[in-house]
C-alpha cells in the first residue's frame, strides 16, 4: 500500500535542489554602506548642478529634455558600489556617459572613469587630462533600448566589475585616477538615469559563469522567475499525484 513515507524524502530533496538553483541564479549581495542615493521620486533634482542643457524629473526619473545635456552631483567615492538604471532610446543619437568617479570635466569628462553607453553596447572609458582610452567593452548581439540596470563595483586593489542587468560583462583593473569629486552624467534628449545608489563597500560579487548566446541574453533576466514557476508546477504536480494515490489506496 502507498504511504506518505515512501515519497517524502525524494519530495524534500527535489524542493531543496530547486530552491538552491534559484538562489544561485541571483546576484550575491552583501549589506551596503550607503553614501548617497537619489530615486527622484520627489519630482526634483535638488543637490545636482546642471553643467549645460536641461533636465526634468516630471516622470520621477532624471531625463534630458535637450540634446547633449550634462549634470553632476558631489561624490568622492572611488571604492564601493554604484547602482543605477539607465534609459536608452533606439536611435542613432543614443549615447550616455556615466562618469561614476570623476575629478574634472568640460563637455566630456577630462579626468575620471566613465561608462559609455549606446544602443550598440557598453565601453568602460578611462580619462586623464583629456586623454581617453577604452579599457573594457561589452557589445550584445541585439540593440539595447529601454531601461537597463547597471551595477559597478571597484575594490581597494582597483578591480572594476560592470554588471549589466545582473550579469557580469566587464572586468578590469585600473588605479590611474587619483581622486574623485563628482558623479557626472552626459546624455541626449529622451535618455536619463534613475534609482541611483552609491555605497563605499563592494556589495556585489559575481556568480559562476553562465552560458552565453542570443537567446540566453534575452532570457537571463527572467531565469529566476522561470525556475520559481517550474518549481511551483513540480510541487503542485507531486501534491496532486500524492493525493490521488492516497484516494486510490483507501
Amino acid at each position: 500500500m502507498f504511504t506518505r513515507s515512501h515519497n517524502t524524502p525524494s519530495f524534500f530533496a527535489l524542493t531543496c535542489v530547486l530552491l538552491i538553483s534559484l538562489v544561485l541564479l541571483l546576484p550575491d549581495s552583501a549589506s551596503a554602506t550607503l553614501v548617497w542615493s537619489d530615486a527622484f521620486d520627489d519630482g526634483n533634482f535638488d543637490g545636482w548642478t546642471v553643467t549645460y542643457g536641461s533636465f526634468s524629473c516630471a516622470e520621477n526619473a532624471l531625463l534630458a529634455i535637450q540634446y547633449s545635456s550634462a549634470i553632476h552631483y558631489p561624490s568622492t567615492v572611488m571604492v564601493g558600489t554604484w547602482s543605477f538604471d539607465l534609459l536608452l532610446i533606439d536611435s542613432g543619437t543614443s549615447c550616455l556617459h556615466v562618469c561614476f568617479y570623476c575629478e574634472s570635466f568640460q563637455i566630456y569628462p577630462t579626468t575620471g572613469m566613465d561608462l559609455k553607453v549606446s544602443r550598440n553596447g557598453f565601453e568602460l572609458m578611462y580619462w586623464l587630462d583629456y586623454y581617453d582610452d577604452s579599457i573594457g567593452e561589452y557589445f550584445p548581439p541585439f540593440v539595447m533600448a529601454g531601461w537597463q540596470h547597471i551595477d559597478i563595483t571597484r575594490d581597494d586593489t582597483g578591480l572594476i566589475r560592470v554588471y549589466i542587468n545582473d550579469s557580469l560583462r566587464i572586468e578590469t583593473v585600473d588605479n590611474r585616477i587619483p581622486s574623485s569629486s563628482y558623479f557626472y552624467l552626459l546624455t541626449n534628449q529622451g535618455e536619463g538615469i534613475d534609482n541611483i545608489v552609491v555605497s563605499d563597500s563592494v556589495d556585489i560579487t559575481p556568480n559562476p559563469a553562465t552560458p552565453s548566446g542570443t537567446l540566453f541574453e534575452f532570457l537571463a533576466p527572467y531565469l529566476p522567475l522561470v525556475v520559481l514557476g517550474l518549481a511551483l508546477i513540480v510541487v503542485l504536480s507531486v501534491g496532486i499525484l500524492f493525493r490521488r494515490r492516497l484516494l486510490l489506496a483507501r
